[in-house]
Parts: C-alpha cells; structure tokens; sequence
C-alpha cells in the first residue's frame, strides 16, 4: 500500500526548490578575463569621452564641445577606423549659428529653428576653414558637436580662397554632426600612398604652400609645406632587384627639392636658421645645381657665425650659375660678402682687445701670490705657522761621508770572513761542516 504524500512536506520542499532559485539568480555572475578587459577597456573609454565633451582647439583660439556621441557607421565603405582622418570624405549636417556666437544667453529656441546644412567635402582640402578641420579630426561617424572660433583668428580662412575675400571679425559657431564618410581615402599616411599619389600630393601642396606664403599666411604655409616634405621622407628601393626605383627616386627629387627650398625661405623669413640651414642642404642632396638653395643656406651660415662654409656655398653659387646670370649674382652676392667681412673685422678687434693677445702681457702685470706665500731658501714649501728648518750642507755632507765609510769597512769585513772560511774548509772540511751544520 503507498504512503500518502504530507501536504507540509510537499508545500516545504517547493518553498525550498523557490529558495534556491532565488539564491542562483542572486550568485554574482564569474566574468572570463575577457570579458573583463573588455568591461574595463569600455569604461575607460567612456570616461576618457566625458572628459573630452569641451576641449581646446585650434591653439587656445577655439572649443569643441560635444552634444553627443554615436557609434560608427559608413555606406558603402568598411567602418575600419575610429576618428575621422585626414582625406576622408564627408557628409556633414552644420547649423550655422555665428549670429547668436556673441550672446550670453542664447534662445534654444530660435537656434533650434536654424536649418540643418547638407555639405560634402574630403577633410583637408581647404574648401572649409582649418578650424573646422581640426575639430572634425576629433570627432567619429554620427557626434554632434559645438565648434567655435574666436573673432580675428586665422583658423576661421580658408585655404582656396584670398583673405580679403573672408571676414574673420566675429566668433565663428556651428553646430556638426557627421553623417556619414563617403570614402576612407586618406593623405596622412604616407606608406599606404602609391608613388604616384604621393607625387600628386606633393605637388598640390607646393601649390598651396605658395598661395599661402603670397597671402602672408606664414604659419599655414609652412604647415602645408611640412605635409608636403614628409611624404617624400620616404626613398623607393633600388638595385637589380627593383630597376625603377631610381626612375621613381628623381621624379620625386624634382617636387621634393621645391618643397624643401620654399622651407629654407620660409624659416630664414621666421628667423629660424639652423632649420633653414637643413632645409636648404636637403634640397641640395635633391638637387645639387639649385643655386637658391646654396644663396639660402649662405645666408643662415652666415647668421649661424658658420663663415667659412657659408663663404664656399657663395662661391659654389658662382661656379653653378649660368654665365647669363653671374653678373647678376655677383650684385646679390655684394651685401652677403660685404656683412662677411664686417662680421670678420669685428671678430677681430674683439679678439685683439679680449682674446689671446693680451693674455702674456696681463700674466706679467697681474701678481697672483702675496710676498709671504713664496717658498723661501732651503724651504720645500711655504710654511706660514711652522718654523721653517735652515739645513748645514757641511754636517749633511759629513753625515753622508761616515755613512759611506762604514759600508765600506762592513763590506771589508765580509770578505775577510769570506776568505777565512774557505781557508778552513780546505784544512779540515770535515771539522767546517761539523761547526756549521
């Protein structure tokens, strides 16, 4: 007969069954190491972000601040990046809210009526102003961000157009979002550029480096010029293995030897000449017929107090010129060597008044010991405390004839007992042998 089943029992044993669930769902769950780096990682990263919602751009003369963040997405491209970079091409919606950039309390409400602004361009190609370049390099697919520049800052031009054209007399304020990125292609990355492209690049930043340094734009100029000089930091192989790489080596000595001679001038121009010394010799390595690059590199020497290699760079200018163009050298040449010799003359009064021509005769003049701190007769040594010892020459030459005397009669002695003993062995050695053993 079976047992009947106790109500209680059945009631405690699913109170129980309750319990334990209970307590696993409370049992904190055991992360992978993994796993935990990666929970790490992205709270880092999010701390790292809220740290970065207002940051300084543009040397001190701008802000980025960001409204919000998303994550990344592309149409037509593979999201393999993080930031923008730049080359991209973009997609941007961009509030333009420079009216309200003055205003201490700005209306929500009227800025929120500005309309969005669809506008496309690749990062960097000076369609856009350069402050609005740099806050895009910060920024990911879909953040919106507040990007401001301060009135009368250069950031706010741009490149492709003059600057009397532009107005930079207020505070810029846009308000951006990143929509999408239409292409990864980039230009900051000079091993992933084919030698074509990097030729292409170099050229279109000479270009630009130009207009600027016409406009008066020396900073920017010199910072497209330093784009362009790094992408030909890199020499192609060559040898019987890669048979072009000397072909493609002297097309990019032709565009580099530009850039690099425009830096020469630039920094001369900023009084910068130990770099404009380096400059002007690589391009020289690119080209060594390039007499600009030798005027220039004179030029810093010369301030760098390097005469003599500046004097033989002059002189190398004449030796290359063509003859059509010596005269006319020669007259540039003039005030260079003219501030040569004035800087050597000049050198030399210094030295003759200064230098090594008075040393000897101030030496004479100059007394460099007290009369009682030289050494008097028979003293080893000043001594100013102690009592100074007066030697006898006579009792010290007595002292050392006795001293001679008695090595002399010890010496004597010794071989009389020498000879003695030998007198002895030869009469009865047995007897010697005995008394000495």
């Amino acid at each position: 007969m079976r047992k009947p089943i106790c109500r209680r029992n059945a009631r405690d044993t699913k109170k129980n069954t309750a319990r334990g669930e209970k307590k696993e769902s409370m049992t904190p769950k055991v992360l992978s190491p993994e796993e935990d780096g990666e929970d790490e990682k992205r709270t880092e990263e999010e701390e790292k972000e809220k740290e970065e919602e207002e940051i300084e751009i543009c040397a001190g003369q701008g802000r980025l601040k960001f409204l919000s963040r998303g994550a990344a997405k592309t149409t037509g491209v593979t999201p393999s990046f993080n930031k923008l970079r730049e080359g991209n091409s973009v997609v941007l919606h961009v509030k333009d809210l420079c009216e309200y950039a003055d205003e201490e309390n700005t209306d929500d409400e009227e800025a929120s009526k500005v309309p969005w602004v669809e506008h496309k361009y690749a990062i960097g190609d000076g369609t856009r102003p350069e402050g609005l370049d740099e806050a895009l390099l910060k920024m990911k697919v879909n953040d919106v961000a507040e990007v401001r520049i301060f009135a009368s800052s250069e950031y706010q031009l741009c490149d492709a157009l003059l600057p009397e054209t532009q107005t930079i007399g207020f505070t810029a304020l846009f308000v951006v979002k990143v929509v999408e990125v239409t292409d990864e292609s980039v230009t900051d990355d000079k091993f992933a550029m084919s030698h074509r492209e990097r030729l292409e690049y170099g050229e279109k930043m000479l270009e630009r480096g130009r207009m600027l340094y016409q406009t008066k734009r020396y900073r920017r100029a010199k910072l497209i010029w330093d784009k362009g000089a790094d992408v030909f930091s890199l020499i192609e192989p060559q040898g019987e293995f890669d048979k072009d790489g000397e072909k493609r080596n002297k097309e990019s000595f032709k565009v580099s030897h530009k850039i690099y001679n425009n830096l020469a001038m630039l920094h001369l121009k900023m009084g910068n000449y130990m770099e404009a010394e380096a400059f002007a010799s690589d391009s020289l390595d690119c080209e060594k017929n390039n007499v600009k690059a030798l005027m220039r590199r004179a030029k810093a020497r010369l301030e760098l107090l390097k005469w003599d290699e500046a004097e033989k760079d002059m002189d190398t200018a004449l030796q290359r010129e063509e003859e059509s163009n010596v005269e006319k050298l020669k007259r540039e040449l003039a005030p260079l060597r003219k501030k040569l010799q004035l800087l050597r003359k000049q050198q030399d009064l210094k030295d003759k008044r200064d230098g090594f021509g008075n040393v000897f005769k101030k030496s004479e003049k100059k007394r460099y010991y007290k009369d009682d701190e030289f050494a008097k007769e028979n003293e080893a040594f000043p001594c100013k405390e102690l009592t100074t010892t007066q030697l006898d020459w006579d009792e010290e030459f007595a002292k050392i004839d006795i001293e001679e005397a008695e090595a002399v009669r010890w010496k004597g002695m010794k071989e009389r007992e020498y000879k003695y003993n030998l007198l002895r062995f030869a009469n009865d050695p047995d007897m010697y042998m005995k008394n000495n053993a």
